[in-house]
């Protein structure tokens, strides 16, 4: 909380929790402490982790429906972090810098319909990305700089529309020569996978666009320095 404490209530009937923000000290406390509020969270406020180093992300947000713009912003200490099916909302630039993040993991029947604009912005370690069924809009600069990034399940954003500027700028080791762009594709943004050095990767590897695409516009420098 913004005084630095934890408050918690240990009965069975708790009212949902809304997070404003945490201090470093709020986090030091016993682990069935930490999990028991963690259950009852249902809103992460703009900037409510931003900075904590020593949040390490390994917590079941079980109730979790919004998170707001930078919640985790440069949270160094998150390796992995789950995504539960109650989420409707990311805000811009929540896992932002947290240059550890590796993995992130989606439970359930997913109901986020985008990845807004710098979500995932300079998450240098980020490898892997869960499902994300119900996705329409990549936003700009959402994966920017992910530079390990290698998988991500286009084919299944069946509603995906637009793939916004920037949005996988120098994701270096992102591969899609066995993805496809699903037929909704719209709109594939300026710079959108440029410097993707890999994207193709295999002999005679070609992008892929699902039969009956709706594809309107590939803008500038794309797919700029896709190739090896």
């Amino acid at each position: 909380t913004k005084d630095g404490l934890l408050y918690f209530l240990d009965n069975d009937e708790v009212n949902p929790i809304e997070i404003l923000a945490c201090a470093q000290q709020a986090l030091d406390y016993d682990e069935s402490v930490n999990s028991l509020f963690f259950n009852y969270v249902t809103v992460i406020n703009s900037g409510a982790f931003e900075g904590c180093y020593l949040f390490n992300g390994q917590k079941i947000f079980a109730n979790t429906q919004e998170i707001g713009d930078r919640a985790f912003k440069d949270c160094t200490g998150i390796t992995t972090f789950t995504l539960n099916e109650e989420i409707v909302s990311m805000g811009e630039g929540c896992f932002e810098g947290c240059t550890n993040l590796q993995i992130i993991y989606t439970s359930g029947d997913l109901q986020l319909t985008e990845i807004k604009n710098r979500t995932f912005y300079g998450c240098t370690s980020l490898e892997y990305i869960g499902y994300f069924p119900n996705i329409s809009n990549i936003g700009g600069q959402a994966f920017e700089n992910c530079t390990s990034l290698y998988q991500i399940h286009l084919s299944d954003m069946t509603s995906l529309k637009v793939i916004d500027n920037y949005a996988f700028l120098n994701c270096g080791e992102l591969v899609l020569s066995n993805d496809v762009f699903p037929a909704s594709l719209e709109k594939i943004g300026n710079s959108a996978f440029r410097n993707c050095k890999q994207i193709c990767r295999g002999d005679g590897a070609l992008l892929t666009f699902a039969k009956g695409s709706m594809l309107k516009e590939i803008n500038a420098d794309a797919f700029r320095g896709c190739y090896d």
